[in-house]
């Protein structure tokens, strides 16, 4: 009796455990020669392909990483697609090493590449960039143009890897670290910034991918601070009437009159006055801003002081850390300045008559002015 109960106890035992048994995760090491014949591979089961392999779907396959099933491309591997590929729900695929035209890629569960930030202390960069990214949340490159709506991940500045989702935008900032907050001296657009050694495009504010490839992330050298400073607009004033804007250098673009200037540097300019204008009470203005001579210069410079030249005539900004627009007022011929000097002359004198027939009158009742 007693043996009776320890085979069924066994046997209820063995049932048990037949769950576990067939849910167990086995581990495959994928080639091309033990590629399932219909490219569909099998549920529970852990896919590698190793450094120094190449797994090829065929122009005419579709390869199926189905429900529990995970495909993992090792570095030094490559998944090279010709045909297609069709990531289920609850299937995987983590690309570490090579992949080829990953827009090939149906995804229904999760496809992800391996992206490798490097030490920032091993590329010189250490203190001078701060490096976060971000994923598209709707599919659209556009994505970035509200930032607020971008949930941007910092990056260790010991450098990190992450594994970012295939055929969706990623973002990427490196952002300047300035030494002054309040001062915009570096231009984040001149940080390069690299995958796989392709330049990622600058657009507003980050660089920004569709991402198809897994890889290392690179930056610019830093060389100097030179190579990285803002560069400001001077908009001085053109083809105006009665004077002409030169700076002392002659800096100047060849279609206008915008100069362009880095971060820091001086900028001294002279006004000179045609000889039929000379006689002119102009004054000039300095205003931090660019692109503002059409607008309202009495709200614009009201509550502004002219600037002084030197001695030599010449206007100056020591040091161009913004924008700037030039405003040259009260240049008028002159012949107008001579007719309204005699007006005022003429008013002048009516203004003396009045007053001494006014003298002249209270006099004969004893008052004195």
């Amino acid at each position: 009796m007693k043996k009776v109960l320890a085979i069924l106890l066994t046997v209820c035992m063995m049932f048990a455990f037949v769950p576990f048994f067939a849910f167990a995760e086995d581990t495959v090491v994928l080639t091309q020669d033990n590629m399932p014949a219909n490219y569909y591979l099998i549920s529970y089961t852990d896919y590698f392909v190793e450094a120094g392999e190449v797994i090829t779907v065929p122009a005419d396959a579709t390869l199926q990483v189905v429900n529990s099933c995970k495909l993992t491309i090792q570095e030094g591997a490559t998944l090279n697609i010709l045909g297609n590929v069709i990531v289920h729900e609850g299937g995987q695929l983590i690309v570490d090493g090579n992949i080829t035209n990953a827009d090939k890629i149906t995804n229904r569960g999760s496809a992800v590449a391996k992206i490798n930030f490097p030490n920032l202390e091993s590329v010189g960069l250490n203190g001078i960039i701060n490096v976060s990214y971000a994923v598209s949340y709707s599919g659209s490159a556009y994505d970035d143009i509200d930032p607020n709506t971008l949930s941007y991940t910092p990056v260790s500045a010991e450098g990190e890897s992450v594994y970012l989702p295939l055929n969706q935008y990623v973002y990427f900032i490196a952002h300047i670290i300035e030494p002054n907050a309040s001062r915009d001296k570096f231009d984040d657009a001149l940080m390069k910034v690299r995958l796989k050694g392709v330049e990622i495009p600058y657009t507003q504010g980050n660089h920004h991918t569709l991402l198809t490839v897994a890889g290392d992330i690179s930056y610019s050298q830093w060389t100097s601070d030179n190579d990285f400073l803002n560069t400001y607009r001077i908009d001085l004033p053109n083809n105006k009437e009665g004077y002409s804007v030169y700076g002392r250098e002659g800096e100047a673009s060849a279609t206008d009159m915008t100069v362009y200037l880095k971060y820091g540097k001086p900028f001294s300019f002279r006004v000179d006055i045609d000889p039929a204008y000379d006689k002119s009470p102009y004054k000039v203005y300095i205003v931090s801003g660019y692109g503002w001579t059409n607008m309202d210069t009495s709200t614009i410079l009201q509550d502004l002081e002219p600037a002084t030249p030197d001695a030599s005539g010449y206007y100056t900004i020591p040091s161009v850390e913004s924008d700037y627009t030039v405003f040259v007022m009260g240049v008028i011929k002159n012949e107008t300045v001579e007719k309204v000097g005699g007006i005022f002359e003429q008013v002048k004198s009516i203004f003396e008559m009045i007053r001494k027939f006014f003298a002249q009158f209270l006099a004969l009742f004893g008052i004195n002015i």
